[in-house]
């Protein structure tokens, strides 16, 4: 997604982070999976509100560590908030695995 849609004090978070600011948010995604290892699908989008968005999607693939470690996939929804400019606001992902499998499955125990 463009960085165009996101407001600079946006708010990112998921089971195991949260962060605050755009820079931020480009910097922890962007070291995550691996794109030529990795692949994410949309399965739907839903308008909950004027200021609210949420999409399903299922995600798997390599982390960019240095064991290389494979997740298989895994769903999740994240929920956009949007503030009054129509930025996004926050980001708030849920998935279908625990922090702790997730955390597992990074150094290589798969637990689901």
């Amino acid at each position: 997604m463009s960085r165009s849609i996101y407001a600079d004090d946006c708010r990112f978070r998921d089971p195991t982070t949260d962060v605050r600011g755009l820079k931020r948010y480009i910097l922890a995604v962007s070291n995550l999976f691996e794109p030529s290892t990795s692949r994410a699908g949309l399965l739907s989008i839903a308008i909950k509100s004027d200021t609210e968005i949420e999409i399903e999607w299922v995600l798997e693939g390599t982390l960019k560590l240095p064991w290389k470690p494979y997740i298989p996939p895994i769903r999740g929804t994240t929920t956009y908030s949007l503030n009054q400019d129509g930025l996004v606001a926050t980001h708030d992902e849920t998935w279908s695995v625990s922090a702790v499998a997730a955390a597992l499955a990074v150094v290589g125990v798969r637990t689901y």
